[in-house]
């Protein structure tokens, strides 16, 4: 199934301040951010990721992609008219440090 993956202006806002959070290790971090898109963009939603729940909305999970960091998302399924899945849309967002 097709998946798209739409980072919101928050999660460019929370990334561009991992520099100030990181310094150095800025870029281990941003690669390992990368991979983690990778493997949930393809996830199977089978267990073997280590998504949470995120909020009270039951389609919203943070992922823990760096340590003590998690990217947060949102998980939409579009329809056709015959209320079968045909896209995936993977709405990232914010980029914060595990609580």
């Amino acid at each position: 199934m097709d998946c798209l993956v739409i980072p919101s202006d928050t999660f460019y806002e929370r990334l561009s301040s991992l520099d100030e959070e990181l310094g150095s290790s800025t870029a281990d971090a941003l690669s390992a951010l990368v991979e983690a898109l990778k493997r949930l963009k393809s996830y199977a939603w089978d267990g073997s990721l280590p998504l949470k729940p995120y909020g009270s909305s039951g389609s919203s999970y943070e992922y823990e992609f760096y340590p003590g960091f998690v990217f947060t998302f949102r998980r939409e399924t579009e329809r056709d008219r015959w209320k079968q899945p045909v896209r995936i849309k993977l709405v990232l967002k914010s980029v914060q440090r595990a609580s």
